[in-house]
């Protein structure tokens, strides 16, 4: 009796040990054994804590591997802002109003291996593709056809707040074109050598439909227009003038006949 009191005393030991670090010893060497199994108990304990700080360790390393991602993350993003960066390639500019031939301009190189909607590398550069409208090609990451002052679109669909002028607006219109002041100049970044040019100058009249809306331009289609009705006015006072011509050819004839003196049947028949 005594031994089994003293085994199930040890037990009891080992289980007291690893909830209160420690029990009386009831039985000698016995005891001691259950100690030992006691520390033993403990020792797996601590290993279990190490086991549990190498988890805290691999989520540590979870943690870690999580910041990597973020950096991933803030790679994809620099990658993004990288890849919303405006693209370079070449575009068709406007060309002429009235297609009439293609005419070489000064200054532009004639284009080469350069196509329409490929990439290109220098900012505004252009080139002469030869065509018959005299459009160029640009390299930008915008299509000037595209833009407020680009190529004209004359369709109904395009516009609105439509309003057709009426003869006195078209006289405005005429005067102003006849009193624009026409001057010869070269470009400055031409040199002293560039071609001697024709036209008006914006800083006479800013105000002008010929300008453009950022100022600096010439508004071709405006300035066009303008001289259409410079031209409908001069038409309708050419055919009022020919009407104006028909009416006194008639009233000269009538007055013609009228003062030619009759011719008397006497004279008629002295004249046999």
């Amino acid at each position: 009796m005594r031994i089994h009191g003293t085994g199930t005393m040890a037990l009891l030991c080992a289980l007291a040990f690893a909830a209160a670090a420690g029990c009386n010893s009831g039985g000698g060497d016995s005891g001691n054994g259950g100690a030992s199994s006691g520390t033993g108990g403990a020792n797996a304990g601590s290993g279990g804590a190490g086991a549990g700080s190498g988890g805290a360790g691999a989520g540590t390393g979870g943690a870690g591997a999580g910041s990597g991602g973020a950096g991933d993350g803030a790679g994809g993003a620099g990658a993004g802002a990288g890849g919303g960066a405006e693209e370079l390639r070449w575009y068709l500019t406007c060309g002429d109003p009235v297609c009439s031939g293609h005419r070489p301009r000064d200054g532009v190189k004639p284009c080469t291996d350069e196509k329409e909607g490929e990439p290109c590398a220098a900012p505004d550069a252009t080139c002469d593709p030869a065509n018959d409208c005299n459009a160029q090609l640009l390299c930008t990451s915008d299509d000037p056809r595209q833009q407020p002052e680009g190529c004209p679109r004359s369709r109904a669909r395009y516009k609105h707040d439509i309003r057709y002028l009426q003869e006195t607006e078209l006289a405005r219109v005429r005067d102003e074109l006849v009193a624009t002041p026409l001057a010869t100049w070269r470009y400055n970044h031409e040199g002293g050598h560039g071609r001697e040019r024709l036209g008006f100058i914006i800083d006479d009249n800013p105000a002008s439909p010929a300008v453009a809306s950022d100022g600096d331009h010439v508004d071709l289609y405006g300035y066009t227009s303008m001289a259409v009705a410079a031209i409908q006015m001069q038409q309708k006072q050419i055919a009022a003038l020919e009407r104006e011509l028909a009416a006194l050819r008639k009233e000269l004839d009538s007055a013609r006949q009228a003062a030619r003196p009759p011719v008397s049947r006497a004279a008629g028949r002295a004249t046999r």
